[in-house]
């Protein structure tokens, strides 16, 4: 299974909002598989370092512990949840959004 990794910030309207209407209901789902950052850590600045984090709130999706994507803004609880449980080989946001 796939990881979300959410980075949001305290005080941040949208990331709140994206936090507690899918990040936080899908981490009860799924606490193995989502991680919530909202303040500068470890894990933001090894997103950082790969790629500069210019936008919150920013969904990263991970395989085996390796980015396949990054989003920036709103994404639904089903959506991330058919990302966690999607069984291909590869994903990309293209193909995520095919889906809708």
């Amino acid at each position: 299974m796939r990881a979300i990794v959410y980075i949001g910030r305290a005080g941040c309207t949208s990331c709140t909002r994206l936090r507690l209407e899918s990040i936080e209901p899908l981490k009860e789902l799924y606490p193995d598989n989502v991680e919530v950052h909202s303040g500068y850590d470890g894990k933001i600045a090894e997103v950082n370092a790969r790629q500069t984090i210019d936008k919150i709130p920013l969904i990263v999706v991970e395989k085996d512990g390796v980015e396949e994507f990054r989003y920036h803004g709103w994404m639904n609880l089903k959506d991330l949840e058919d990302i966690i449980l999607c069984e291909q080989e590869t994903l990309t946001l293209e193909e995520v959004f095919k889906w809708r």
